[in-house]
């Protein structure tokens, strides 16, 4: 029996060490603006609606997220509210988004027009997020309606502020020019954050863990990527090319040790991945059956690669179009599994303008969670057999 190498051992032991990715780092400004907005509509009193717009990965989510984690905040506000999160992508349907608001709201499903009374009657005060508002009019157009009558008509829900957050979109400026016009909206940019600010927050979130040449030059790939700081977890593999750079074994193993433990900290990318159906982990897995140039990926391949995949392992494609694909596509890139890489200038609508897009999770990451999913096995075996080929 062959003994596992020091190497191996550690970094498994490493790969248990988690980061806390909730503590506001580099938006301790935005947090506090957020809760003095909260509170200005507690002295109308009016409905509210607060905006935040942003670019991808830039503390948008976190923020709110922080804000309606902190109990000593919540209990200042006059009335007790209930706080309810929805991403607005994540919902299929409309049906789907009613479900979820009813069942955070009620514990239970109602329909659109008793969930409407209930708030215009102020019965709930309440504190709604919205994450990816500007797919709110497609997803659920009554409650897009709604909107804009507790902003401009009668006044209804006094004690009722929502809170939307949005990419820069045209459709958030389509949605953003429908409410603006109100004086009860408020709209927050969270702009990206500056080089030496993505050092100062990787620095703070992995507690030194690099030294300063892996601090930076993950850095520079952070910002390069238009600042997504999600992109902080998964750009820590990198550090394996410095170590792969360096003449010096141990500190190979240092930087390898590292780095791969920093990406383990992914947590809620980690989570996700965890939760995803069939489909969507055929998606992942199909991924890695295509030609990478340079890390990018054919968005038109990856489409074809999956339809042979879930034709190999016998599962129905029947209802599975392309109009489903694009969505799946759009909902991996928003936790963060892949980057899109746009082209406005394409014409073929099928693919909504991703012309490829660019994986953050290495193969074998990947495989150890696919490898959970019985109906991937055989799958698994061909990535397993292509990655040792590959070394």
């Amino acid at each position: 029996m062959q003994t596992p190498s020091p190497l191996v051992s550690t970094m498994k032991a490493f790969n248990q060490h988690e980061i806390e990715k909730g503590e506001i780092v580099g938006r301790e400004k935005e947090y506090e603006e957020l809760k003095t907005c909260i509170r200005q509509y507690e002295l109308f009193p009016h409905f509210g609606l607060i905006l935040i717009h942003g670019g991808s990965g830039v503390g948008k989510t976190t923020v709110v997220k922080e804000v309606l984690k902190d109990n000593e905040f919540l209990n200042e506000l006059r009335v007790k509210r209930r706080t309810v999160f929805i991403n607005v992508l994540l919902c299929t349907n409309k049906k789907c988004f009613i479900r979820s608001l009813s069942e955070q709201l009620f514990g239970e499903e109602k329909t659109f027009k008793e969930i409407a009374s209930e708030l215009n009657n102020e019965t709930i005060p309440s504190i709604l997020v919205f994450d990816e508002i500007d797919n709110l009019k497609n997803k659920c157009n009554d409650m897009y309606q709604w909107l804009l009558q507790a902003l401009f008509g009668i006044k209804i829900a006094y004690r009722c502020v929502v809170i939307g957050l949005a990419n820069e979109t045209q459709d958030y400026y389509s949605m953003a020019n429908d409410f603006a016009r109100s004086p009860y909206t408020a709209q927050l940019l969270y702009t990206t954050n500056s080089l030496e600010q993505i050092c100062e927050i990787i620095r703070t979130k992995t507690n030194n863990t690099f030294d300063s040449k892996a601090v930076e030059y993950i850095a520079k790939e952070v910002y390069r990527k238009e600042g997504d700081l999600r992109k902080v977890y998964s750009a820590c593999t990198l550090a394996i090319h410095l170590a792969i750079q360096d003449n010096s074994p141990v500190v190979k193993m240092i930087h390898a040790i590292k780095a791969n433990g920093m990406n383990n900290g992914d947590t809620s990318t980690k989570d996700f991945l965890s939760r995803m159906g069939k489909y969507q982990k055929c998606l992942c897995a199909s991924l890695f059956f295509c030609q990478n140039r340079n890390g990018v990926i054919g968005i038109g391949e990856w489409y074809e690669k999956f339809k042979q995949l879930i034709d190999s392992i016998k599962i129905n494609q029947k209802h599975f179009t392309i109009k489903e694909f694009r969505n799946e596509v759009s909902i991996l890139a928003s936790q963060g599994v892949v980057r899109k890489v746009c082209n406005s200038s394409l014409t073929n609508i099928a693919y909504d303008h991703i012309s490829q897009v660019t994986p953050t999770y290495d193969k074998l990451m990947m495989i150890a969670i696919l490898s959970k999913e019985p109906v991937l096995k055989p799958i698994i075996e061909q990535l397993k057999q292509m990655s040792l080929n590959s070394n």
